[in-house]
């Protein structure tokens, strides 16, 4: 037997769960807005390594040409390389960037500083979710607010429930943004791995961070 649901209840539960999709819209929209900002700095970094300039420049181009599928670093072309600077750039999939790299060489370790530009077309996604869900969350509320919650049928008014629907476009930008977020930090730490291992790979020991 289902339980009885006046119209005034009908409204009460509408207006509750439109509510939390609202709240939970917000705060999608805050995560993509403050993501997006995030990005649009570049990610910089820097360090020394035990190695000199060409060992150094040497594994970051070998890296950039080999990387693999599942790399972040996958589909880059260099743009350019030489013992000052080296310069790439990934123009498909999630991790598009530009990133660039700076040698300067202090006799037999060499100072690394580095810098990667670009969101990637994850974040425009998220954008493009959160004002199509902002519209469905509106447009859904009214059509359950002038069709359903007042209706003298009770077993229609119980379909005010249908509200918790707009969770489906809800989620996304909070899995979009933050899968921008690792994108980005994965490309950042794929280049200090690479730079790291130059020491090692020619048996100078470790790089230091400054």
């Amino acid at each position: 037997m289902v339980a009885e649901l006046t119209i005034d209840e009908a409204g009460l539960w509408l207006d509750v769960l439109a509510g939390l999709a609202m709240g939970a819209w917000f705060a999608g929209a805050r995560f993509t807005r403050v993501t997006l900002r995030l990005l649009r700095e570049p990610r910089a970094g820097e360090c020394v390594v035990a190695a000199p300039t060409s060992a150094v420049r040497d594994a970051l181009v070998d890296a950039l040409s080999r990387a693999q599928q599942l790399s972040p670093l996958s589909l880059a072309r260099i743009t350019r390389a030489d013992d000052q600077e080296i310069a790439w750039e990934v123009t498909r999939g999630p991790q598009r960037h530009r990133g660039l790299v700076r040698l300067a060489d202090e006799g037999p370790r060499t100072r690394v500083t580095y810098g990667i530009v670009g969101e990637g077309p994850l974040l425009r996604i998220a954008t493009a979710v959160c004002v199509l869900g902002l519209v469905v969350t509106v447009g859904l509320y009214f059509v359950l607010r002038t069709w359903v919650a007042q209706s003298p049928d009770e077993h229609v008014r119980w379909q005010v429930l249908q509200m918790v629907q707009a969770v489906h476009l809800l989620w996304p930008p909070f899995l979009l943004a933050g899968l921008a977020r690792k994108v980005r930090s994965q490309s950042a730490e794929e280049i200090e791995r690479i730079v790291g291992n130059a020491g090692f790979d020619t048996g100078a020991g470790p790089a230091a961070t400054s």
